[in-house]
């Protein structure tokens, strides 16, 4: 068995999350990168993920190449 474990990632309930913020002319790109240095500071790629990014390693875990029983961080 597999597993993909993302961490934030730029979803709509993600935006929702923030939508005081963005109603105030906020960036949602820069909110991700302020949010995962104050909650995720271990990340390597230091923002959310987007959608993409996440459904990409669902796309190559389910595929002929894929592995098992693996856990795949998607947030750096």
């Amino acid at each position: 068995m597999n597993a993909v474990l993302p961490g934030p990632t730029l979803s709509d309930d993600f935006a929702h999350f923030f939508q005081e913020e963005l109603a105030q002319g906020a960036n949602l790109e820069e909110l991700s990168v302020n949010f995962v240095k104050a909650n995720r500071p271990t990340s390597i790629i230091q923002r959310a993920a987007s959608v993409e990014e996440v459904s990409n390693m669902v796309v190559y875990i389910c595929s002929p190449l894929y592995f098992s029983n693996h856990r795949c961080r998607t947030a750096g």
